[in-house]
Formats: C-alpha cells, structure tokens, sequence
C-alpha cells in the first residue's frame, strides 16, 4: 500500500511547490501521519541543512522512542500486584486511610464557603 507524494507531477512542479510551502508539507500533504513518523520525516525533510537531522541525531531519536511510553497505550504492566493493606470501607466509599485511622474530615461538595 501506499503512493508516492507528487507522483503526477513534474520535477519542475515538486520543485515550485517544495519551495513554496518546505519540502516536508509539500510532501506529505493530505497524509494522515502518526506523531512518530511526522517527526522523523520532519527532521530527515528539513530544507535547512544546518537543521536537517544526521545520522547521528537519527540514531538518538530511534533510542528516545524505544524508552518513551507511546501516547494512548499506557505504561507496561507492572511485575506484581500492588498491595495497599488492609482497611475496612466505611459506607461504601471506597477510601482507604493509609494511616488507619478515620478520614479527615474534607468540606462537602456544595458547602464552600
């Protein structure tokens, strides 16, 4: 699957067109794009040289990702249940003092004053 960008039309028209709107939104318009691939296209299209990635800052990227959790999955499931002691649920409530005692007494909602 896939097309490539611009492909009915001449080098003369990528060339007015990349010079015209920068070579990664010419490129890539009208395409729906994951966050990480925007990105290393953004970077590898770059029209300024000075600004274009190398291979260097290529490689420090690809690492980057592996150790940043993607957007939306969640962090990786822990090793082992998390225990949180034992307390009693006083109505129904679901608080839990982690000092075994009562709840502080909190304002309700409504009552502020």
């Amino acid at each position: 699957g896939g097309a490539l960008p611009a492909a009915d039309m001449s080098a003369d028209e990528i060339f007015a067109g990349k010079v015209k709107n920068g070579s990664f939104a010419f490129l890539t318009e009208g395409l729906t794009l994951s966050q990480r691939i925007s990105d290393l296209l953004a970077g590898l299209l770059q029209d300024d040289v000075q600004a274009r990635w190398t291979t260097e800052m290529l490689v420090d990227w690809r690492d980057k990702i592996k150790e940043t959790p993607r957007r939306g999955r969640g962090d990786r499931r822990g090793f082992s249940k998390l225990a949180f002691g034992t307390c009693g649920l006083r109505g129904g409530g679901g608080f839990c003092a982690p000092w075994g005692g009562d709840p502080p007494d909190y304002p309700q909602a409504g009552n502020h004053r």
